[in-house]
């Protein structure tokens, strides 16, 4: 499941699971109700890499074996121990009031906002998206897993379990483009082009160093509004940028992206 080969995939990236979804009459996971996860296998597990519900599914089974649900556990094993205080999947009063708006690219290439309203009767937490944070927030969390899984002296995770998170956990498999069924919300975009890519638990690893920019090993995802991080382990730097745009690989944040991690890695004495 953490590694997208267990065959689930996501309607709104596969345009195979978004017809079968519309003729059988199953919610889209981006209303957070439980028949969205009543989709079929696209592979047999362990044959092939998608990215998919998987996540959202484990988030499924903590909730199950813990007996709380995700919020009350994110924020008792994660949030709270690291002063994450601003990042829940609830949308607090005293968060609300600083919430950055959604913006598409108008005709002329400028930033225009459209409202896109929270969704309040969702019926779960999905554990691969949904959360409301700000970049200090989840800079910690980077900073943790750089760390090693202790910052500040609290220990979140085991070093032995923050290494193996880190390792390709896929095998022969190699992560592809990722493919899109909603462009207002997705484009197809590859990472790396060119490169092997491999999955941990759960990033996306480059398998070779990129000149001027991040090492080979390194860890990183993003989110539809064009959320990234990065987490250098050999060269010990890591960033967030949350850009708040959609449609996530908007070629103007893709080359935004790449001129503020060569002025990072320039800023930095003998990263050369």
């Amino acid at each position: 499941m953490l590694t997208h080969t267990s065959g689930y995939g996501c309607d709104v990236f596969n345009p195979d699971l978004a017809r079968y979804v519309e003729v059988v009459g199953l919610p889209s996971i981006l209303t957070r109700k439980n028949d969205a996860l009543r989709v079929p296998l696209l592979f047999d597990p362990g044959t092939d890499w998608e990215y998919g519900i998987g996540i959202d599914l484990v988030g499924k089974v903590i909730e199950a074996v813990t007996g709380v649900d995700l919020e009350s556990y994110f924020r008792r094993h994660i949030f709270d121990p690291l002063g994450m205080h601003d990042t829940s999947f609830l949308l607090r009063n005293s968060m609300a009031r600083r919430l950055v708006g959604t913006h598409i690219r108008g005709p002329g290439g400028a930033p225009v906002a459209i409202n896109i309203e929270p969704v309040d009767d969702g019926e779960f937490y999905t554990g691969g998206a949904g959360l409301f944070s700000t970049a200090p927030d989840y800079l910690t969390f980077t900073r943790m897993l750089l760390a090693g899984g202790t910052i500040d002296g609290v220990e979140v995770l085991k070093p032995e379990t923050v290494k193996l998170m880190s390792h390709n956990a896929i095998g022969d498999l190699d992560v592809p483009m990722v493919r899109s069924n909603n462009p207002a919300l997705a484009l197809e975009v590859e990472t790396f082009p060119g490169q092997v890519k491999k999955w941990g638990l759960s990033f996306l690893i480059n398998t070779e160093d990129v000149e001027g920019f991040r090492s080979a090993g390194s860890l990183t995802w993003g989110g539809v509004h064009n959320t990234y991080f990065w987490i250098d382990l050999k060269k010990h730097i890591t960033a967030v940028a949350l850009m708040q745009i959609l449609p996530i690989g908007d070629p103007h944040v893709q080359a935004t992206m790449m001129a503020f991690e060569r002025a990072l890695y320039a800023a930095i004495p003998n990263n050369a």
